[in-house]
């Protein structure tokens, strides 16, 4: 179990998410992770530009042309569970934007925990936004996008 998934000590608040539903959160992160990467990346470029001055690589591109078996022909075909958590990250996404940021920074593209709540902080501190994140914000919008995500990937 990550560090930040961890029970808190004696004498700390601790927050209303049993462990079971941590694990199961877990759980389900590596799970949908590992369908997201099944499928042949839409984009090769993002829209920065690399050291070089040449368009830099999509994080998509980049971590599936890693591990992309081209003696196999099954990457053609986009699996069932892609297309499924496709759906349903594209729902969370229109439905619930903060629980998708993070669950996809942290599920997705496994940014620490940590970093994605400071990114949430300077996001909103440069769009001059009132809200602010704490951890267990966070992690509160990560267990709820996760169980979303798991809702209508079963649906």
């Amino acid at each position: 179990m990550a560090n930040w998934l961890r029970p808190r000590g004696e004498g700390q608040e601790s927050l209303a998410i049993s462990e079971q539903v941590l694990r199961e959160t877990v759980r389900d992160m590596q799970l949908f992770a590992s369908y997201w990467n099944e499928e042949i990346p839409l984009r090769i470029h993002s829209r920065a530009i690399s050291e070089g001055g040449t368009p830099q690589w999509h994080e998509d591109f980049s971590r599936w042309i890693g591990k992309a078996d081209w003696g196999d022909q099954k990457w053609r075909h986009n699996p069932d569970t892609r297309v499924k958590t496709t759906r349903a990250f594209r729902k969370l996404r229109k439905t619930a934007v903060r629980e998708y940021e993070v669950v996809y920074r942290t599920a997705i593209l496994c940014i620490p925990f940590n970093e994605t709540v400071e990114w949430l902080n300077e996001r909103a501190i440069r769009n001059q936004k009132p809200d602010r994140y704490t951890e267990e914000d966070a992690l509160m919008l990560l267990v709820c996008g996760i169980d979303k995500v798991a809702h209508w990937f079963s649906s």
